[in-house]
Parts: structure tokens; sequence; C-alpha cells
């Protein structure tokens, strides 16, 4: 038998990507999802942390996202003339587009499954 383990998290699964620059400044993107549904393997199992988080796991075997629940940008620019520049952009659709143009490279996207007390997190054995 092939246990599927389906994840059910009603905000709680939050996806960070962090982009850097050669100067080594950073701009980290937030989204937390209203609802997802995680499935894996019996044998992938991300690891449960002490306070009941699942921090840095890897992407699930099959996942379903719905509505984005809020969305949060921080930026980490020593240079005031160029965290000014950026952060002007991002209400513009193009937001990603636009901060690659000022130097700006996808570094690592990091999944974890916040259980927070915002939201929630049902396991179930299929």
């Amino acid at each position: 038998m092939h246990t599927i383990y389906k994840f059910e998290c009603f905000k709680s699964f939050n996806v960070t990507d962090i982009y850097k620059n050669d100067q080594d400044d950073e701009i980290v993107i937030t989204n937390l999802w209203t609802y997802a549904t995680l499935e894996y393997n019996e044998d992938e199992l991300p690891e449960k942390e002490d306070n009941g988080n699942y921090y840095d796991i890897f992407l699930p075997e099959a996942f379903d996202c719905s509505d984005l629940f809020v969305s949060n940008v921080d930026y980490f620019i020593e240079d005031n003339k160029l965290l000014n520049k950026i952060s002007a952009l991002e209400d513009q659709d193009k937001f990603i587009d636009l901060i690659q143009a000022n130097g700006f490279e996808h570094f690592e996207t990091q999944y974890d499954i916040l259980d927070s007390g915002e939201g929630s997190i049902v396991v179930v054995e299929v």
C-alpha cells in the first residue's frame, strides 16, 4: 500500500522568494495563501519543528493554492537611492521583471507551513 499525506493549510502555506544583487542587497517577497493543499509520499515528509511549524520544506509532489491571503515585500538595501528606486516599483504589474532589470537575480525560494494560530494544518492520510 502506498500512503500519501495531504496537508490542508488554511492561512498557513507561506512561499518566500529571495532576490539578491552583486552588492548582497536583498529583496524578500513573501506570499501567504488563503488555502493550499500539499501532497507528500510517506517517505518524503517534511519534518515538524518543536513549535509546530515546518520550515524550508521541499516542494511537494503535488500542490494546489487558492487566492493569495497576504503578500509582503521586505527590502534589505544599503544604498538609499537604489532603495527608493526599487520600492517605488513595488505596485507595478511586472515587479519581478523590473527588479531583475535593476540587477537583482532570484537567489532561492523557501516553502514553509506555519501553524501560528492564524491558520491551521490538517494532515490526512490518503
